[in-house]
């Protein structure tokens, strides 16, 4: 069967003939008014012999064949025969016929004229029907256009037209049936082509025997059209007497605009019959849309006449401001059985809360920012309300729509924050009221206009603007920071007359107080306080030279510690600084005693030329800026050493860097070509990490200056060297109730502790104590984490003591002077001396303290004859180590000679110069003197001289020596030493004369059992 395509003019041109043509195709009959048609299609095979012309062979009723059409022109492919009688029935075949010969008869076909022509009628129609689809309306609008106009065949088509629809088919149709794919649809510039799915029902047909159409009554449908796959609904009535079925409506798409949430909007939709038969509208339905928020009415129950009209009324409920859709769909009696409305409403209302507030304290202010609303109703927010709640009192703040911050730089004590948006259909709703944290710490800062004086505030964390300290904040021209080792105040400077002064005041609470006026000087800069809070450092000048001084942190007369210095920054034993020493080849960083004309004690490798040096709260690290790199930062240990460097910030020049005090994170503040920018620097074991902008400076805006406050332990004043077992005080009292407070010595396992802390047991050399405070809340910025380190040297040696007199072992004089002394690296503070006593054939006594604590370095001990002495000193150094006891020195003071039992043969005498003005004196041969005794060293006291003679001493039966007691010269009161015993023995000392006719005179006898 033929397709349009097949049919349209010039599908196939003319050529010389070499043989018989081929066989004419799809042979068919077609319905005539008064007669019957016969088509058919030209041959498909041997077409280079085309036909010439074409003949129509009727069947008779002898069943033999002739020709009735006579030669038919080959460019015509139908021929009608109008002899048939009403009712009469052939059949036919066509032969195709050139100057070679004919083609074989085509397949027959069957033509009949009806027993009576079809009626006609005055119904002329042509209908699109298209509804609007999900994916948008169709190329194609509604249209019913009454007025027809039937187009001749051109070549195999015919166009039908009505208004702006043409409607393209072939030209002759077999008869009433289904057929696809057949016409063409354009209506005005959209031609939707020959759509593939394109289906064409006639239920009436019948043309003229010139070819016109005298009756059509069909429809058609199809998809897509072009790019919209939409179905496409049509009519076709030509000369018919059949109604047809067509609804039109006011419109496909109903926009109800705003409508302010809480109210209700409706609009109509018209429904009119445009056909030619009664129209049914089955319902109206919701298809698509929140049921909550739309909603249906119509007054089409009753069917529609021709030409008359019903509504669908369509309302939306406004919830919310969010745009909502609908659809819609009509169910009705056309042929395409429904169509759709599409619907679009949007509510409008006061703006919504703003989506997300924060309110950041700092120790002295609140930071209140916040973002959005993301629904602003619809209408453009115009500003924001701030709202202050203090107990059941609420203080608004207006603010234009272009702020979404806002500071209170004195806020009331619990008070809470909240904020509304305000558009032209006024103020929205508040967001929840919320209280700030409070602050345990911020980012001090000095800042102000460009080119003019700045102000003391600070940035709270993770704040987004710089909240001022309060209407009495100290502000200056050029103003530098220092924050007090507790977090608690600050020392600043200030311009005055040319010079400037430091000051310090309290700054953790709003209006803290007091100030105190510290020091006048040229010029000052880097304040930096002592890790003890007793001191401030900071670089001045002379003439062009740059210095750094010390000063007490409550006033008073600096110190000048060196000049060709600068950036101070304190060492954790609080005695020394690191600065920048110029006075060195390559200005490294050197360790300095903090005193006047501190000497260096080390030169620091790694940092030649860096500058704005920090030390890390825990005392291990050293940040600074690298001379030859200005927009990173450098960490080494902080004695030295490879330094780890940052990335690189953004092209710029650093300005300062400030630990916080969990030694954890660095503050950098850095210029770039007049945009300040606050960053934190994430630290892990001296590596710095990645840098996060905290804050950027606002048009016209200059940050001078920036030290991270935090409130925190500190320890308090130490001295430098300490002995093993030193009590170090710190404050916690900055710290929240319930911290956690341990003590750590070096890298040993910290343990819980208090203040002040003992240590016990350490060794001689440097050490370093942290004390760790972990805040409730774990190791967030809620819960923080501080630390405080002391470095101090540990001497554990006691002092050397030692007995420097008396030297000998037995005295006649009535006392002796012990002098002793010790050494010791950190000075000798103070001694202890001690004695016992044994008489001659006694037990020693209990010790004797006549000192303690003293720091006399000699003592006169009275001696009693008869008994010995043994006396050790112990020494006790600065530090507090104390040494062991000496050895004994041991003396003794003789018995007097009348404490010996005489025999026969003694003098008993006085005499002056004699010990206790006695003696006992013989010259008879074994005279002898006894006395019971412990002895293990002895000494005789007896008188020399020319004329005096010889004893021998005994204990008990042993032997002990004999002694000549000639001399030149008289001697008195000479002790003569006994040989010592391997220990000390108890028995009976006998002395006995053996000389005959010689003196021997006998003063005393000292015994020690030592």
């Amino acid at each position: 069967m033929a397709t349009l395509a097949t049919l349209l003019p010039g599908f196939r041109g003319a050529q010389a003939a070499t043989s018989v043509p081929g066989v004419p195709q799809s042979v068919t009959s077609f319905p005539v008014v008064g007669a019957a048609g016969v088509k058919w299609e030209p041959p498909t095979d041997n077409l280079d012999s085309p036909p010439e012309s074409y003949v129509v062979m009727r069947q008779r009723d002898d069943g033999q064949w002739e020709d009735v059409s006579g030669s038919v022109d080959p460019s015509t492919q139908h021929w009608i025969d109008t002899t048939l009688q009403p009712g009469e029935s052939h059949q036919y075949y066509v032969e195709a016929r050139n100057d070679v010969g004919a083609s074989s008869g085509s397949g027959i076909a069957t033509a009949t004229r009806p027993l009576q022509d079809p009626a006609t009628g005055s119904v002329n129609a042509l209908t699109v029907d298209v509804s609007r689809g999900f994916n948008g309306p169709s190329p194609l609008t509604n249209e019913v256009a009454t007025t027809v106009t039937v187009g001749r065949p051109e070549g195999a088509t015919r166009t039908l037209s009505a208004g702006d629809i043409q409607i393209t088919l072939p030209a002759l149709l077999e008869a009433p049936r289904t057929y696809f794919p057949v016409f063409r649809l354009r209506q005005g510039d959209v031609d939707c082509g020959v759509p593939g799915n394109a289906q064409l029902t006639l239920t009436e047909l019948a043309y003229t025997d010139d070819l016109d159409i005298a009756l059509m009554t069909g429809y058609f449908s199809f998809w897509p059209c072009g790019a919209d796959s939409h179905t496409v609904v049509g009519e076709i009535r030509v000369n018919s007497t059949k109604p047809y079925s067509a609804a039109s409506v006011s419109s496909d798409s109903v926009d109800f605009g705003r409508v302010l949430v809480g109210t209700t909007a409706e609009r109509s939709i018209t429904i009119t019959n445009a056909g030619t038969t009664d129209l049914t509208i089955a319902r109206t339905e919701l298809i698509d849309g929140d049921s909550t928020r739309w909603g249906l009415t119509n007054d089409c129950s009753a069917p529609l006449p021709p030409a008359s009209s019903c509504t669908m009324t369509i309302t939306f409920k406004a919830a919310t401001t969010y745009p909502l859709n609908a659809w819609i769909r009509i169910v009705d009696s056309t042929r395409r059985e429904s169509r759709n409305v599409k619907a679009v409403a949007a509510g409008e209302s006061p703006p919504s809360a703003p989506d997300t507030v924060d309110a950041v304290a700092t120790l002295t202010g609140v930071d209140l920012s916040w973002t959005g609303p993301s629904q602003d109703g619809a209408r453009p927010v115009q500003g924001f309300v701030v709202r202050r709640h203090v107990d059941n009192a609420i203080t608004e703040y207006k603010l234009p729509a272009d702020r979404h911050q806002w500071i209170d730089p004195e806020p009331t004590p619990g008070a809470f924050y909240s904020v509304a948006a305000v558009n032209e259909l006024g103020q929205g709703p508040a967001s929840f009221p919320i209280q700030p944290a409070p602050a345990r710490e911020q980012l001090a800062v000095f800042s102000g206009p460009t080119g003019a004086d700045s102000t003391f505030g600070a940035v709270g964390i993770w704040g987004t603007q710089i909240v001022p300290f309060g209407p009495d904040a100290p502000s200056s021209n050029r103003a530098e920071l220092g924050v007090s080792p507790d977090g608690r105040s600050v020392a600043y400077t200030t311009d005055e007359g040319g010079n400037s002064v430091l000051w310090t005041r309290r700054a953790d609470g709003p209006g803290s107080q007091p100030v105190t006026r510290v020091v006048t000087a040229a010029a000052i800069h880097t304040p930096t306080w002592s890790p003890d809070g007793t001191r401030i450092a900071y670089t001045t000048k002379e003439g062009t030279a740059s210095c750094v001084d010390i000063v007490p942190a409550t006033g008073g007369v600096p110190a000048r510690v060196g000049c060709s210095l600068d950036f101070p920054v304190w060492h954790p034993d609080a005695q020394s600084l690191i600065v920048r020493d110029s006075r060195i080849s390559g200005a490294p960083l050197a360790r300095l005693a903090a005193r006047t004309n501190g000497t260096r004690i080390a030169v620091l490798a790694g940092a030649n030329g860096a500058t704005h040096a920090a030390a890390s709260p825990d005392g291990r690290w050293l940040a600074f800026v690298p001379a030859d790199q200005p927009n990173r930062i450098g960490v080494m240990p902080l004695t030295g050493g490879t330094a780890r460097l940052s990335a690189e910030l953004p092209p710029s020049s650093i300005l300062r860097v400030s630990w916080r005090p969990d030694a954890n994170v660095i503050a950098v503040l850095s210029r770039e070509s007049g945009v300040d920018r606050l960053h934190v620097l994430s630290m892990s074991a001296g590596v710095p990490g990645t840098a996060r902008q905290l804050l950027q400076s606002v048009s016209g805006q200059t940050i001078h200056d920036l030290q991270w406050q935090g409130l925190a332990t500190y320890i308090k004043p130490t001295p430098g060297v300490t002995g093993p077992s030193p009590s170090i005080a710190f404050d916690s009292s900055g710290l929240q109730s319930g911290s956690a407070i341990t003590c750590q010595i070096d890298e040993g396992a910290p343990v819980s502790c208090a203040s002040p802390y003992r240590p016990t047991g350490l060794t001689s050399g440097p050490h370093t104590l942290r004390v760790i405070a972990q805040e409730p809340g774990g190791e967030t910025f809620d819960g923080r984490k501080v630390v405080a380190a002391r470095a101090f040297t540990v001497d554990a040696a006691p002092p050397a003591a030692r007995i420097v007199a008396p030297t000998f072992a037995a005295t006649v004089a009535s006392s002796a002077t012990v002098t002793y002394l010790a050494t010791d690296a950190s000075g000798v503070a103070s001694y202890d001396l001690r004695y016992r006593t044994a008489s001659s054939s006694g037990a020693f006594s209990n010790y004797v303290y006549p000192k303690t604590g003293t720091t006399a370095r000699t003592y006169v001990l009275a001696l009693a004859g008869g008994y010995e002495y043994c006396v050790s000193v112990r020494a006790r150094d600065l530090v507090g180590n104390t040494s062991a006891w000496t050895a004994e020195r041991c003396f003794s003071r003789p018995l007097d000679d009348r404490s010996l039992s005489a025999g026969t043969g003694w003098v008993r005498g006085t005499a002056a110069g004699l010990y206790y003005s006695t003696s006992t004196s013989s010259v008879r041969y074994d005279a002898s003197l006894v006395r019971t005794i412990k002895m293990k060293r002895g000494y005789l006291l007896a008188t020399k001289c020319s004329t005096c003679g010889v004893v021998a001493v005994y204990l008990g039966t042993r032997y002990l020596t004999t002694v000549n007691l000639y001399a030149a010269t008289t001697q008195r009161q000479v002790l003569i030493g006994i040989p010592a015993q391997t220990s000390a023995i108890s028995g009976t000392l006998r002395i006995a004369a053996r000389s005959t006719g010689r003196l021997v005179q006998i003063d005393g006898v000292a015994i020690r059992q030592t």
